[in-house]
């Protein structure tokens, strides 16, 4: 991938395809310090990354939170990023690798959309075979699965 082959070698174990690499590596070139990650946790004040090591915090730069703001986005489990750490070595979300799909669902408020995970390939719909069990639930979850062009297991 981009004439390095271990470069990424490490981000394949949580997720890294061929052509996520070469989306990562294109918008690497506008930022030559920082390194990919994937987000696996979004908090208030940032987000938790991980390398293919090792997780780690990180805060989001304030110039890609008013990008994500304009456009009504943010963050989510599953983004591939890419993170630069400063001059006292805290760790900065600096870009983010547009997703290849997302789940999303409308906001509380019924306003907006609330991303849920993006990048997935597949999603594994469980349910129990209690009393609860509801088939036009299950149908529900899948459409909205299949809307987003994501597999679904049940």
């Amino acid at each position: 991938m981009s004439g390095e082959p271990d470069r990424h070698s490490a981000l394949q174990s949580i997720g890294l395809t061929p052509a996520v690499a070469r989306a990562v590596d294109a918008l690497a070139q506008g930022h030559p310090a920082a390194r990919p990650a994937r987000v696996v946790e979004v908090q208030r004040s940032g987000a938790r990354l991980h390398d293919g090591r090792a997780a780690f915090g990180a805060r989001v730069a304030p110039r890609l939170q008013q990008v994500l703001q304009a456009d009504g986005d943010a963050l989510a489990v599953g983004d591939w990023v890419l993170v630069a750490d400063d001059a006292h070595r805290d760790a900065w979300v600096v870009d983010r690798v547009p997703p290849i799909n997302r789940l999303e669902r409308r906001d509380a408020l019924g306003h907006g959309r609330q991303v849920i995970v993006a990048n997935v390939d597949a999603a594994m719909l469980v349910c129990g075979l209690d009393h609860d069990f509801n088939l036009r639930r299950l149908d529900r979850y899948l459409a909205f699965v299949r809307m987003a062009g994501v597999g679904a297991l049940v």
